[in-house]
């Protein structure tokens, strides 16, 4: 499976000399994952849905009538092929608007705010055995608990799905629910944010790709005792940054339940580990 455009025949130097189209693709590359998740193993699905949207927006540069050095260039770093391509395999393209329907399908059907709920639940998770325990536990059973009212804290808002849906969704969306909960956290942020394909500008993909990063790592210290390295994410199992892409951001603020209102299997476990 291929999972970044590794531009390794491209200098450091030049890429970040076009660092602007170097993010779009990479934008353009999370997009195909959440829509083909990475378990699916279908790479040329994916190619097909990268493809369609760098044309798209190689399109939108030519109507802005941009320097021809400007249009080489990104087509060259976005890998755009000659139209004999496009001859041979009109067929199997992946149209912007099917893209565009996949996703607001997606939106519709609260896929995204599912999988932002239940990844917030598990980072509180977290926070809480870690000020009981000392250890960052958590589980998709009590998370899902949680969420849908069988504990004593759980959230009130309205209930997007089922428990048994919430662990469905989690499992299909699991190698990107980072890359999902930076985009509903951005969403929040601004609430005109209404799709993935409005995260254009470099400020917007930068500030993505961040928030992406520290949902990866705060999601990689979860723990779950009786499973083999006793972590939640084992080894791969969250799409990583491409190591070309070079970032910092600030910590997420993560809230910790009330203790108290776990209930008694949290306080059994105080008393045991005291």
């Amino acid at each position: 499976m291929t999972v970044w455009n590794t531009y390794d025949h491209f200098s450091d130097d030049y890429l970040q000399k076009h660092r602007e189209v170097v993010l779009i693709d990479v934008m353009h590359q999370i997009i195909a994952y959440i829509l083909q998740p990475s378990f699916s193993e279908n790479d040329s699905l994916r190619q097909d849905i990268v493809l369609s949207l760098n044309l798209h927006h190689l399109s939108y540069l030519e109507g802005e009538k941009r320097n021809p050095e400007n249009i080489s260039i990104t087509k060259t770093i976005l890998n755009i092929p000659n139209d004999s391509y496009f001859r041979d395999h009109w067929n199997q393209s992946y149209p912007l608007w099917m893209i565009e329907k996949d996703l607001s399908e997606k939106e519709n059907q609260n896929h995204f705010k599912i999988v932002d709920r239940l990844i917030w639940t598990l980072l509180r998770l977290g926070r809480t055995y870690e000020s009981v325990l000392g250890e960052r536990r958590a589980s998709l059973n009590e998370a899902t608990e949680i969420i849908v009212g069988s504990t004593p804290a759980s959230i009130k808002p309205e209930h997007l799905c089922g428990e048994k849906a919430y662990t469905s969704y989690f499992k299909h969306y699991k190698s990107t629910c980072h890359f999902i909960a930076a985009f509903e956290s951005m969403r929040k942020m601004d609430p005109s944010l209404t799709s993935l394909l409005e995260i254009k500008s470099v400020k917007q993909i930068e500030d993505f790709l961040n928030l992406s990063q520290k949902f990866r790592q705060e999601l990689l210290s979860l723990q779950t005792p009786n499973i083999k390295n006793n972590t939640f994410f084992p080894e791969g199992a969250l799409l990583p940054l491409p190591p070309y892409v070079k970032l910092k951001g600030k910590a997420l603020s993560i809230q910790a339940f009330p203790a108290e209102t776990l209930g008694t299997r949290l306080k059994g476990l105080r008393v045991n580990h005291s």
